[in-house]
């Protein structure tokens, strides 16, 4: 059996747009200065493919993806913004409760607001990343600014 794990996926960034057109900012409980390995879904989906064509999994596997490079959330924060037009969009590191509060208030439940917060302020601890390294292995090829691209046209 093979488990691909991943970091953070590029997709997540998309579930701010309303907040972004709307409000002109993006934020969430994470700091906006941490290095994030950031992954394409696709090249995840690519190296499974590839690997059930290949066939060459045997016992337990476990294989890290992790993108081209690590950004920050204030750096695909602006990538957005250039995007869709609005140059400088400032990201802002929201207090937990409020990010709680407003994920509930978009339909969330309270126990899925609670541990997408829960995550975030992990993510901040240093976990589930502050371990790993990226290798020639372990590094896809889609980069945010091509991501964007495709997704933001």
């Amino acid at each position: 059996m093979l488990v691909l794990r991943s970091g953070f996926y590029m997709e997540n960034l998309l579930a701010a747009l309303p907040m972004v057109q709307s409000q002109h900012v993006n934020g969430s409980a994470i700091d906006g200065d941490l290095p994030i390995p950031m992954i394409a879904t696709r090249d995840v989906a690519a190296e499974a493919a590839a690997r059930l064509l290949r066939r060459d999994v045997t016992g337990h596997q476990l294989k890290l993806l992790l993108g081209p490079e690590d950004v920050t959330m204030a750096a695909a924060t602006r990538a957005i913004g250039d995007r869709l037009g609005l140059p400088g969009l400032p990201y802002v590191q929201f207090p937990p409760e409020g990010v709680r509060a407003a994920l509930a208030g978009a339909g969330l439940s309270e126990e899925a607001a609670a541990l997408m917060v829960e995550m975030q302020l992990a993510m901040n601890r240093g976990w589930p990343f502050a371990s790993v390294r990226r290798t020639a292995g372990t590094a896809t090829p889609t980069t945010l600014e091509t991501f964007l691209k495709e997704a933001l046209p």
